[in-house]
């Protein structure tokens, strides 16, 4: 037989219950009494005598200080549901100036309070980089990345942010924006991109390094699984081109003793997936004593497929001499390959580039070197490189023509010229020609005759030409430039064709007059713990890309140096 049990409510101090029934043989009714009173509690007894101790002791309220944190107001409101509708057909229709302008006008269409990409559609948990590659859009692609990437971009959202914490979240939203799946089938913007056919918005996401190649889908399916598979004529060639994109990325680097000591090196075949580190086989003849100078990358050949990478090396360190391994050689007269051994061992410090170059053009992989003058890794045959050389040659001529003294101009006097003077002076109105005594002012007395300036040639590194500028003539001699859009290259290198080839080979090298000093303080490939300069940024950002690099991209480590 089973015992009766009571229901006790305990009031809170202050209330009055003496007209309630706070005993209940009941559940229910115990908690109809206690939403009656606030704050009121019940507890089950098998004596009624304790239940009635329980109803008679009131409960005491604690109160409890609650410290909000302090946090920021957000200086822009949450975009209304007209507006977001507004924002997502900017990107299904591609309507990039309307894109640019609205997360400009209001940053809370890309970032949430949450640090965290802004779903667009929440039914399928689509953020704006997923909705844009889903319809193709590349342009709006690039520019969501450059926007939570962009130091100004985020300071709109946090004013008050140091560097630092200015620093993690664009590192998080990045890497949010990268790989933050979908809800159907958990799959990332490169998954879209991939099976899609994408080839240009999956050479961008890849060329970030948070992107994760390795995510799979829910079915357990990587981008590299799916090439194509949603395309209604798949193209063979598109899907090769992805499949080597997303394949291993080879290099094939050049190294060189800081001093210039001993000749240049060929490094193996390396890839960054491969090794996390740089691997210690990385040149294939290692220091041998402590006292040898530091080696350091001037220049790689890459991305590339392993096989692309096995076949450089091989024609980079025995280069054949037969012409008929390099039929597109023999329309560069400057360059047979006899004479590109000759100038891999009288060049000491650009003679292996240039066979390099030379190789890599004949075999159509990406080539990047090291220039001093510039202190960045890059292809001057490429716009991206011609538009680095162009600012900085704009640049040497204005700082050229400001320190240009004046030279006023000697007039000489002929009996041709005293001819020219007086028919100058002659009027449609008169006739009669000016009096020697006539005063006559063609412009205000105050305006005193405007000096002349000659134009004096400039180079990259001071008014005379040099070794540098001979090597930069030798990449850029088979290169046409459009004067319109490259002036200051045209001209520069209208100057430097003026000098014989005998005079051009007898500039003195930089490794005998002076290094650079950046130099000295670099390493063989980047460390982790390492800050990077502008040359380590700018390698970096190469080895990130992509194995053909044609779309320009922006890197998160490149825009953290301008803040």
């Amino acid at each position: 037989m089973t015992g009766t049990t009571y229901y006790g409510v305990s009031l809170l101090q202050g209330q009055d219950g003496r007209e309630t029934r706070l005993i209940f043989n009941t559940r229910d009714e115990a908690l109809e009494t206690c939403k009656k009173f606030k704050g009121a509690r019940f507890k089950c007894f098998s004596d009624r005598h304790e239940a009635e101790l329980f109803t008679q002791q009131k409960q005491i309220v604690q109160e409890t200080e609650i410290k909000e944190m302090p946090g920021e107001k957000l200086p822009y409101p949450t975009p209304s549901p007209q507006d977001m509708l507004l924002f997502r057909r900017s990107i299904e229709t591609g309507n990039y100036d309307e894109f640019l302008k609205l997360i400009w006008k209001n940053p809370r269409f890309l970032i949430s309070s949450g640090d965290t990409p802004t779903m667009i559609r929440e039914r399928y948990r689509y953020h704006a980089l997923l909705l844009a590659t889903f319809k193709k859009e590349l342009m709006i692609c690039k520019a969501i990345l450059n926007a939570v990437t962009e130091p100004s971009f985020m300071a709109l959202l946090y004013t008050n942010d140091t560097e630092e914490v200015r620093k993690k979240r664009m590192q998080y939203l990045l890497e949010t924006y990268l790989n933050t799946p979908d809800k159907f089938l958990n799959e990332t913007p490169l998954h879209f991109a991939a099976k899609f056919g994408c080839t240009e918005i999956v050479e961008l996401l890849i060329s970030f390094p948070e992107c994760d190649r390795d995510r799979k889908n829910s079915r357990g399916e990587t981008a590299a699984d799916i090439i194509c598979t949603s395309m209604r004529t798949p193209c063979p060639e598109t899907e090769s081109l992805i499949t080597s994109m997303l394949g291993e990325r080879y290099f094939v680097p050049i190294l060189r003793p800081t001093d210039y000591s001993s000749p240049a090196q060929i490094g193996k075949p390396w890839s960054p997936d491969t090794y996390v580190k740089s691997p210690a086989s990385i040149v294939s003849s290692p220091l041998a004593h402590p006292a040898d100078s530091q080696m350091v990358l001037q220049a790689f050949a890459g991305p590339m497929s392993p096989s692309e990478a096995d076949v450089f090396y091989l024609q980079l360190k025995s280069p054949p001499v037969q012409p008929k391994y390099f039929p597109n050689r023999l329309s560069n007269k400057q360059l047979t390959p006899r004479k590109m051994l000759d100038s891999r061992l009288s060049d000491i410090e650009k003679g292996l580039e240039r066979v390099g170059r030379s190789v890599a053009r004949d075999l159509k992989v990406p080539w990047c070197e090291y220039w001093a003058f510039l202190d960045e890794f890059c292809d001057l045959t490429s716009v991206d490189g011609l538009e680095k050389l162009e600012i900085y040659l704009c640049e040497r001529r204005e700082n050229t023509n400001l320190h240009q003294p004046e030279v006023e101009v000697q007039r000489v006097t002929s009996p041709l010229s005293e001819l020219c003077e007086r028919l100058s002076q002659l009027r449609l109105q008169s006739p009669r020609p000016m009096e020697k005594d006539e005063e006559i002012f063609f412009t205000p007395p105050s305006t005193p005759p405007s000096p002349f300036y000659e134009i004096l040639p400039f180079y990259i590194l001071s008014s005379e030409p040099s070794k540098i500028d001979v090597d930069v003539l030798r990449v850029l001699e088979n290169v046409d430039l459009d004067s319109a859009k490259f002036p200051n290259i045209s001209t520069w290198k209208g100057n430097m064709q003026i000098f014989n080839e005998e005079y051009l080979n007898r500039l003195k090298t930089p490794a005998t007059v002076g290094r650079n000093c950046s130099l000295k303080s670099s390493s063989p490939l980047p460390e982790q713990n390492r800050a990077q300069s502008p040359r380590m940024s700018s390698l970096t950002k190469r080895m990130n890309s992509p194995c053909r690099n044609s779309v320009p991209k922006v890197r998160l480590s490149e825009r953290f140096e301008n803040i």
